[in-house]
């Protein structure tokens, strides 16, 4: 057993320096009556998951799992490879049988906030929402407040949005998408000077991003601010010069300008 930990220690320095096949076949050669295959599996599944290959990543823990069925680690881990893939169903089989036995957080990661990402992912929006929450009654997180508002906005709750939106940005500044939501969001209920605002506090912490600046232009001009607008558009084609959309935008605009 001493020589296998040494090999796993090993195959992960291997890795770590980019000699994968080498640190695969040290892994191979330690026996699966051996104590610390199932740790050499698990070695194996993040390498395979890290290098696009998640349906080899599971095999591995799936056998992982066959010999330590009660390992929490094993099972997160397959949830997340599940979670990475899309399949949320399966996702959630794992999550929930981390909650059934009383785990409420592994490796930094909430239980109860992956279980809500799944279930807004599959559009159950009620049962999101009490997952969510409960999430954050452990801790604030912008990533759950965000998704929490985008399941207020998926039920057409537009106030209860505009709060956990507002904390998602509060907490993490460059959260570019939850800036779009909330915009979104005032937009919705007329208040479009607010609805600028927060695009143009995106602006300020994602100068890059120009689906910004289209915001920015677009309301800019139901606002009859068309200097601005004009602004926003330019800014947008200096940021992207190639960007033919925003060439296209800006020209439908300065059309519009003409024929008004």
């Amino acid at each position: 057993p001493e020589d296998d930990e040494l090999k796993i220690y090993l195959a992960e320095i291997e890795i770590e320096d980019g000699n994968e096949l080498e640190a695969l076949d040290l892994l191979h050669t330690i026996d699966s009556s051996s104590e610390t295959y199932p740790q050499a599996l698990l070695v194996q599944a993040d390498y395979y998951h890290l290098n696009g290959l998640p349906e080899v990543s599971i095999q591995k823990l799936v056998e992982a799992e066959s010999i330590l069925a009660d390992e929490p680690v094993i099972k997160f881990a397959l949830a997340e490879v599940y979670f990475t893939m899309a399949d949320y169903q399966n996702a959630i089989k794992k999550y929930e049988q981390l909650n059934e036995e009383g785990i409420e957080e592994v490796s930094g990661t909430i239980i109860s906030a992956r279980l809500g990402s799944c279930y807004l992912m599959i559009g159950d929006y009620t049962e999101a929402i009490v997952l969510l929450e409960d999430a954050l009654s452990y801790k604030d997180d912008a990533e759950v407040f965000y998704q929490l508002g985008i399941v207020h906005v998926q039920k057409e709750d537009y106030d209860k949005a505009i709060e956990p939106l507002e904390k998602a940005v509060e907490l993490d500044p460059s959260l570019t998408g939850a800036y779009i939501l909330l915009s979104d969001v005032y937009e919705n209920q007329s208040k479009l000077e607010q609805a600028l605002e927060e695009i143009e506090n995106g602006i300020q912490y994602n100068e890059i991003y120009i689906e910004l600046y289209f915001k920015a232009a677009e309301l800019a001009s139901k606002l009859n601010e068309f200097g601005k607008a004009e602004s926003y558009y330019q800014e947008a084609i200096e940021i992207e010069p190639g960007n033919d959309r925003a060439v296209v935008k800006y020209a439908e605009y300065l059309t519009y300008m003409e024929d008004s």
